[in-house]
Formats: structure tokens, sequence, C-alpha cells
């Protein structure tokens, strides 16, 4: 048959690839946010820490410049890496969603450490 007379989209062709990668995406970035909402959860409630007189800023001051800096490593970082996946991929959509997969993970995993680096300062350190 001839190519032309082919009416399957690319939609339709990769959608059960497409739906897959994005659930697996959805509960990873869940999780990700998740683990950070119940640990501060825990240091608020469980530990009181909210109406705790400060003690210190050393730490505190260390989380903010380390969450400015991986905030832009969660800029940056992500996108050499879509550029490099992108290049291998050849345009291959399967590889494409990947390298979007990966990108996405790396970004929301540079958020998350800086996320639970502050937590735990104001745990240690009871800075609002």
């Amino acid at each position: 048959m001839d190519a032309r007379w082919n009416t399957t989209s690319a939609l339709e062709s990769h959608g059960p690839s497409i739906t897959a990668k994005s659930m697996i995406l959805t509960i990873i970035l869940l999780a990700l946010c998740v683990g950070q909402i119940i640990f501060a959860a825990v240091t608020i409630l469980g530990m009181n820490a909210w109406n705790q007189a400060p003690q210190g800023m050393l730490l505190s001051l260390i989380a903010v410049a380390f969450a400015a800096q991986m905030f832009a490593m969660a800029i940056f970082i992500p996108n050499l890496a879509a550029k490099a996946g992108t290049k291998k991929a050849n345009g291959d959509v399967d590889q494409l969603l990947g390298v979007y997969l990966v990108k996405t993970v790396i970004a929301g995993a540079f958020l998350e450490g800086s996320g639970f680096l502050n937590l735990v300062a104001f745990m240690l350190e009871h800075n609002k």
C-alpha cells in the first residue's frame, strides 16, 4: 500500500505509549511532591516547629542560597540533557517521549532536593 493512503496519525499509533509514559511521569512527580508535603506536615504539626522561636540563621541562609542555585540548575541542566537526547532520538517518537520524561524528572529532582533542605533548615532553626 502506498504511504500517502496511510491515514493513521502519530497520536493514534503512539497513543498507548504516550499514555503510559505520562502516567509514569505523573506518578513520579506526585511522589516527589507528596514526600515533601508529608515531611512538612510532620515538621509543622508533629514537631510544632511553626510555633517555636528561631534558633540561628546559618543553615537557613545556606538553604536559601542552595534553593536559588538548584532553581537555576533545574532550568538549564534538563535542557542540556534534552538536547543530547533529541540528537540521539533521530525523530523516533518513543525515544523523544523518554527524553521528555528524563528531562522532567531531572528538573523535579533538583527542586525536590532544595525543598527538602529548606524543610530541614526550618525544622532545625524554626525560621519562617
